[in-house]
């Protein structure tokens, strides 16, 4: 039995023969030695001691290398069994053709692996990473002299207010779909090109207006840019900033103290040339009230956080659509107020989308004059356009998954 890492020793047959004949050499030298006296008998021992011990050392040198012949042998022998079985098993075959691919991946240049992840030699984003086809484009509206002083933007604010006539809305218009639209502005006779996006439409409307002297108003919630001007976002794009965004210029900002959040009316005019937002001069109302008004609202950071002190009731009648049950169940383990904080914690699956859809329900059932926002992020966009359909009246903003991640914080 073949053992590995243990030395090997010489074979019998050739170490014995090289003894006999090492001690073969002894009796001739002892032999011519006796006929020159003692002192070359003494010599001839000393001359046979010395080959003894190099006969000794030749013995033990080839010994050594038939030993590592040896095992050579043996541990070729070894290695070709196991590389037979590596062959021989399914596994082992699969994992070499993994490690091969892989090693063919890792030989490839860095940059063609990143293409080909990307979906092609060009590098191109996948499908779900889009952008905008029309982005927002303000042209040189930072740098106009009648956007940077309030005199000259009131003058604009005069002719866009037009002589009375028919006013027109612009976010009611920026909420209708395409077909709806084109309705729209072929009953304001309004000439189309052929197949015309949205931006077009809007565009000819509001174009349509300013030669008619109609005024055009626009209410949106304002984002405050780091130049100094602002954007109305609209709830219909979950408040994203868009191609026609209106556009507020930094001197009104600067007079009414306008902050990220605040609902703004503000009195519009067309867009200028290398822009696609129109601009507003002049500002009509914030957060409902007059614009000198609102500069005494307390900011929600400085209000005083306190217990509810309204309750909300989630039973509605019995005959309602929606799980009036678990309504009650609500109302009995988990009572809900004005300013409560809440948390639904369930495996997936569960119903938790389908029970706060019945807690909004519950709401504009029984507090009709609420204000009820509806907020999905990384929801199925199939849910948020149930949401839109069965809640009437909710503002109801959404990023879905199939969204980047910067728009779910946006």
């Amino acid at each position: 039995m073949r053992t590995r890492g243990r030395p090997k020793t010489a074979p019998e047959g050739e170490t014995n023969d090289s003894k006999k004949e090492a001690s073969g050499s002894q009796p001739v030298d002892a032999g011519s030695g006796s006929e020159d006296g003692p002192d070359s008998s003494a010599s001839n021992k000393s001359a046979a001691t010395v080959a003894e011990k190099e006969g000794g050392k030749g013995v033990a040198g080839d010994g050594e290398k038939a030993s590592g012949e040896q095992k050579r042998q043996d541990f070729g022998e070894q290695e070709s069994g196991d590389r037979d079985d590596r062959k021989r098993h399914p596994h082992n075959q699969q994992r070499n053709r993994n490690k091969q691919q892989h090693n063919r991946k890792q030989k490839q240049h860095p940059h063609q692996r990143k293409n080909k992840r990307q979906g092609g030699r060009k590098g191109r984003r996948p499908p779900m990473d889009f952008e905008e086809k029309r982005p927002l484009e303000l042209g040189g509206l930072l740098g106009l002299e009648p956007f940077r002083e309030s005199v000259a933007l009131e003058e604009l604010a005069v002719r866009a207010e037009g002589q009375g006539g028919e006013e027109i809305d612009f976010a009611e218009l920026y909420a209708l779909d395409l077909q709806e639209l084109k309705e729209r502005a072929i009953g304001l006779e309004v000439e189309l090109g052929n197949a015309p996006i949205r931006e077009e439409v809007l565009d000819a409307i509001l174009a349509k207006a300013y030669e008619q002297n109609a005024p055009v108003k626009a209410v949106g919630v304002i984002e405050v840019m780091e130049e100094g001007h602002g954007l109305l976002l609209q709830a219909k794009d979950s408040f994203r900033v868009k191609s026609q965004s209106v556009f507020v210029p930094p001197v009104l900002v600067k007079q009414y103290g306008l902050q990220t959040g605040h609902e703004v009316e503000a009195l519009l005019s067309p867009k200028v040339e290398n822009s696609t937002c129109p601009i507003a001069v002049r500002i009509r109302l914030i957060m409902g009230e007059d614009p000198e008004a609102a500069a005494k609202t307390v900011p929600f950071t400085e209000l005083v956080p306190y217990y509810p002190l309204e309750r909300m009731f989630m039973e509605t009648k019995s005959d309602a659509e929606w799980d009036n049950v678990s309504m009650r169940v609500v109302d009995l383990v988990s009572p809900v107020g004005f300013g409560q904080r809440g948390l639904i914690v369930a495996q997936p699956r569960t119903g938790k989308t389908v029970l706060l859809q019945g807690i909004a329900h519950a709401i504009r059932e029984n507090n009709p004059d609420t204000h009820l926002i509806i907020l999905l992020i990384d929801e199925r966009p199939e849910e948020v356009t149930d949401f839109k359909r069965q809640v009437e009246g909710a503002e109801v903003i959404s990023s879905t998954f199939d969204e980047r991640a910067e728009s779910h914080v946006h």
